[in-house]
């Protein structure tokens, strides 16, 4: 097995690793198995949108509604909308807007039940974004210009044998995604106008893109094959985030200068626009499968995971990770198999001790840990393969966690 370099940036953590300080798994009302397709926030309420699991027929999909940041949640009453499996959320006020594999569902009390517009249109619609007071809205293959949620108003795709993928907005400047057929070429385009007109901000050849997010002019744009695209002017400029640790981006948001990213390997967050991360997975051991949406609401961030369901951390927690990188270490190779290497990256002097446990807390090696020219050795030889936590102590109590995969 080739073993690889990875850097990661690890993250600083205190002495105690108290609960406050993790992620929480929220999802009382609906299940720890859900897939959650989408999240979002006004009003005082969290929204999540629920898909079921393959084989469950509880039928508790549609949109879920939180007033207490996620630790209990409660579905539409009567729950006749939106029970479709809803691909987006937009919140306003008490104004909430689903779309759905049929029709764009409107909720006009903060989610407590939902209706379908009277002239709806029976309708895939995977985008609900705001623009000047009204509500746009695409199909994948056409884009919306819905007045009142009435899907009516067809605006032709812009750009011939194009598929329509995401859309988002700041209110007035809509940006969406298109990808040419067979994948031949990406494109991430801008309208001032509500989808009348567009222009291109950033075109890719032999890619697609497959997610957008938006936070002010900030503009993330994930691709299939490069990686993430970060715009901080509207897209005028671009920088690319091809991986994070070598794990796959799924997808991020930009809230209040950090950028958060989900990937298939844990979460993450950067404050110097994607040149260095801090893992902020910190509760989600053991989690199979990919983390998805994220939303910040009532202080705190939450994102959503395929198979299970609706996690929260606090924000004040994670930007504290971030902003301290005091002590940032390069440890590779991971997966290893015989010695780990250490390299502390301001090539300064380090002391102080490490140990290696299993995911249960069980310790398994104990050592005295002394950094000289930025490097250190652990032998791992005599592990039993399988995933541990290395973690290291400096002697003023500043302590550093990384997961470890040994192989054989």
């Amino acid at each position: 097995m080739k073993k690889s370099f990875i850097l990661i940036s690890v993250l600083l953590l205190g002495i105690s690793m108290a609960v406050q300080g993790q992620w929480i798994q929220t999802s009382n009302g609906f299940g720890n198995n859900r897939w959650v397709g989408s999240l979002a926030s006004s009003n005082g309420w969290v929204y999540a949108g629920i898909f079921i699991p393959l084989g469950d027929n509880t039928n508790l999909d549609g949109v879920y509604r939180s007033s207490d940041n996620g630790l209990t949640w409660e579905a539409p009453d009567p729950k006749n909308g939106c029970y479709l499996e809803p691909y987006d959320l937009y919140a306003s006020g008490s104004t909430v807007y689903a779309a759905t594999d049929y029709y764009l569902w409107k909720s006009e009390n903060s989610g407590a039940s939902f209706s379908i517009p009277d002239n709806g249109n029976y309708t895939s619609v995977q985008n609900v974004v705001p623009c000047n007071g009204n509500i746009i809205s695409n199909s994948g293959g056409a884009i919306y210009q819905s007045y009142n949620a009435d899907l009516t108003e067809f605006v032709p795709n812009p750009i011939d044998s194009t598929y329509i993928k995401d859309m988002v907005s700041n209110a007035s400047m809509v940006v969406a995604t298109f990808n040419k057929n067979n994948y031949q070429q990406g494109r991430v385009r801008i309208s001032s106008d509500c989808g009348s007109s567009w222009q291109d901000v950033l075109v890719i050849n032999g890619d697609r893109f497959t997610a957008l997010s938006m936070s002010g002019n900030s503009i993330l744009a994930k691709s299939n094959v490069s990686g993430v695209y970060l715009s901080t002017d509207m897209g005028s400029n671009w920088t690319i985030i091809s991986t994070i640790n070598g794990a796959f981006i799924m997808s991020a948001v930009v809230e209040d200068g950090y950028v958060f990213a989900t990937t298939n390997d844990g979460v993450f967050v950067s404050n110097d626009n994607g040149q260095s991360w801090a893992d902020i997975s910190d509760g989600l051991e053991g989690v199979v499968g990919d983390f998805n949406a994220i939303t910040i609401h009532g202080g705190y961030v939450f994102m959503g995971s395929s198979f299970h369901s609706v996690w929260r951390r606090a924000m004040s927690d994670i930007t504290s990770v971030a902003t301290d990188r005091d002590m940032q270490f390069m440890v590779y190779p991971n997966p290893v198999r015989d010695v780990i290497n250490l390299q502390y990256q301001d090539g300064e002097f380090f002391q102080g001790t490490y140990r290696i446990q299993s995911l249960t807390g069980q310790k398994i090696l104990i050592g005295n840990l002394v950094v000289h020219s930025g490097r250190a050795r652990i032998n791992v030889s005599d592990l039993i393969p399988g995933l541990y936590f290395l973690i290291l102590e400096h002697t003023k109590g500043v302590r550093v966690q990384k997961k470890i995969v040994v192989v054989d």
